[in-house]
Formats: C-alpha cells, sequence, structure tokens
C-alpha cells in the first residue's frame, strides 16, 4: 500500500482507511442485495 498512497499523495495510514471503508460499504451493498434477492 505505500506505493499507491505515494503514488496518490496520501499516507499510508489514509490509504488504509480508505481501503477499510471501501470494503465496508461494499460488504452493506452484497447484504442488501442479498436480502432484496430473498424477497423476490
Amino acid at each position: 500500500m505505500p506505493l499507491i498512497a505515494e503514488a496518490l499523495g496520501y499516507s499510508s495510514a489514509t490509504i488504509e482507511r480508505h481501503a477499510i471503508d471501501s470494503a465496508a460499504s461494499y460488504a452493506e451493498y452484497v447484504a442488501a442485495t442479498r436480502t432484496v434477492r430473498r424477497t423476490l
């Protein structure tokens, strides 16, 4: 991750936080789509 952070002008900690936040958002999306499929 340090290479990505440096290329984007961020610190490694900032990039790691973005990655964690993105994963959480994606997990919520997947859970929501499963719920919708079960109700159809």
